[in-house]
């Protein structure tokens, strides 16, 4: 019997995965190609943006998720008001952002580990059970008017535990939900969704802010957990995997590293989303402190330009399909470049309809590159690792709250201004870079597939040809 590990999986434990290669059929791994063992990417054809939506269970856990995440929307903004107010520091105010996503950097490598080896389901419940308490004492808390900054922190980080615990299990759900043609899509109305939260959640969380009621902010982010709770109730129980399959926790986590590691495809769009995600968490950082004291707004305006950046990612979900098939190959180069120059310019702008104008197209910029990193990287992960490669993916976009850590410090010398144009240059290098690099591009980019099993002998079942990074063959045989 012949068990083939893909990216470095070798062992004599008895570990076999469900989806991967039976019988010698050689996996590659990175960019190379071995006939017959994986799948040739079809032909491009557009398929309808809403298209998931038809199917029945992707729609109840695509409501949800939008229902959840206008709730952390109305938190985010909240949150570093009442910061901003209690202490009036850029710094401060920055590592409210950082509190809540922190978390991810820390924890969504075990966490993606887990959601390979354990049901789903059940890390999506108490992740955010546990944010859902978080955010209730917050709540209480401010009505009662003894929220102090250090406690807004700690409990926003408890939230960001609870969002980290469950982000890769529902992540590497979704593309079992729905057929894999429409995975691109369905990983885009994700991204629309918690988009359409960023264009009303700020809104009403500003509104709300304005009108002295920050604890009923807290609450509704509280009460919007009990959305993805209920429908996750209603799922199912997966089958788990068979006592052979489970491993340990840090070696199921090695694994999917190895696997990343020896994929070019996937390891490039990991980096290039690490280092975007560092560079462009500026706006949104430090958006508070710009907006009260560059802009001159109050909190209802704040709200406003918060929103205006997520209406604009929400027209951008609509769009990236049909920007994608005009840039082809360009398409993350010039979005990403695009972006920074767009931020630039609001760092150096000091009139606030102007800026609500170049926020609205940097939603726009933002979300056509944030999506194409995410179907790209989700595309290709093989179901037996998806859940770790995905993990791999949201350390990465973990990379956000130190961008909004720096860029605090930044702005605690030069102003929120400065520090916005600072950061956001980095974007435009990274961008610049792009074009010179061979960049996946999402249409070209299919899930690897074993090959199907042939009548012949077993010692010619590997592939004939492989090229590209290293793959790994293990033989085991039992002798009686």
């Amino acid at each position: 019997m012949a068990d083939v590990p893909t990216g470095g999986d070798v062992s004599n434990e008895g570990d076999h995965h469900t989806d991967a290669p039976k019988h010698g059929a050689s996996q590659p791994v990175g960019e190379g190609t071995a006939d017959e063992s994986v799948e040739k990417p079809q032909p491009r054809k557009p398929v309808s943006a809403f298209a998931p939506l038809k199917v029945p269970v992707y729609r109840r856990i695509w409501a949800a998720f939008t229902v959840s995440a206008t709730g952390t929307f109305i938190q985010l903004t909240a949150g570093p008001w009442v910061m901003q107010e209690l202490t009036g520091s850029p710094l401060m105010v920055s590592l409210v952002t950082t509190a809540l996503f922190f978390p991810r950097l820390v924890l969504s490598l075990p966490a993606g580990a887990l959601a390979d080896v354990i049901e789903r389901r059940t890390i999506i419940l108490f992740g955010q059970s546990l944010s859902a308490v978080a955010a209730s004492a917050m709540a209480v808390l401010m009505f009662m008017g003894v929220l102090t900054p250090w406690v807004l922190l700690g409990l926003t980080f408890i939230i960001g535990i609870g969002n980290a615990l469950s982000h890769p299990s529902f992540m590497s759900l979704v593309p079992e939900l729905v057929p894999r043609p429409l995975m691109p899509q369905a990983i885009t109305l994700n991204s629309a969704a918690a988009n359409l939260a960023r264009s009303m959640g700020p809104s009403l969380g500003g509104a709300l802010v304005a009108v002295g009621l920050t604890h009923v902010a807290f609450g509704a982010n509280a009460v919007s957990f009990l959305a993805v709770i209920g429908v996750v109730l209603a799922f199912k129980r997966e089958p788990m995997p068979k006592r052979g399959a489970k491993r340990n926790l840090w070696r199921s986590t090695l694994v999917g590293i190895r696997y990343v590691r020896f994929t070019r495809s996937i390891r490039i769009l990991i980096i290039y989303t690490a280092i975007f995600n560092m560079s462009s968490a500026s706006l949104q950082a430090l958006l508070p402190s710009f907006a009260s004291v560059e802009l001159g707004v109050g909190a209802g305006g704040f709200g406003l330009l918060f929103g205006l950046l997520g209406a604009g990612a929400v027209v951008g979900a609509g769009t990236r399909e049909r920007v994608s098939f005009v840039l082809g190959r360009r398409m993350l180069p010039v979005t990403i470049t695009s972006y920074g120059v767009m931020v630039i310019i609001v760092g150096f702008t000091r009139q606030a309809t102007l800026a609500g104008a170049l926020i609205f197209v940097s939603g726009m910029l933002w979300i056509w590159t944030a999506t194409t990193f995410n179907s790209s990287v989700q595309v290709q992960a093989p179901r037996w690792v998806r859940g770790r490669v995905v993990s791999l993916y949201v350390v990465a976009q973990g990379m956000q709250p130190v961008g909004a850590f720096v860029a605090g410090a930044i702005a605690e010398v030069t102003g929120a201004g400065p520090a916005i144009v600072a950061m956001a240059s980095i974007s435009v290098v990274l961008g610049v870079l792009g074009f010179r690099l061979r960049l996946p591009v999402l249409g070209e980019l299919s899930e690897p597939a074993p090959a199907p099993e042939r009548s012949r002998p077993l010692s010619v079942m590997h592939a004939e040809r492989v090229c590209g990074s290293p793959i790994v063959v293990l033989n085991s045989f039992r002798v009686d």
